[in-house]
């Protein structure tokens, strides 16, 4: 009797994981054909700027291309020269 509680329990546990997953799927999927994606891409990033050793120094370089760096990373957003991301959404 016990095993049988035991599984059932562990069934219905697993229709609500399911569900779950399920929820976040739509969410997701929502989101990026709306145009309200849940992920998102910054326009800097965090790099050692500088000769090699000593005279490192932190910095902020633009992602798309790791040659254009700032030293704050207010600069960098702000920066005409590092452009967001732009992402098509494919479909099959």
């Amino acid at each position: 009797m016990k095993s049988q509680t035991v599984l059932f329990f562990i069934f219905m546990f697993s229709f609500f994981v399911l569900h779950q997953c399920i929820q976040e799927v739509d969410d997701v999927r929502g989101g990026i054909e709306s145009g309200r994606s849940k992920l998102t891409i910054p326009n800097c990033v965090p790099a050692q700027c500088g000769k090699e050793g000593f005279f490192k120094r932190n910095c902020w370089c633009c992602f798309r291309d790791l040659n254009i760096c700032f030293f704050t990373q207010k600069a960098c957003d702000s920066s005409p020269r590092c452009t967001p991301l732009k992402f098509t959404l494919l479909e099959n």
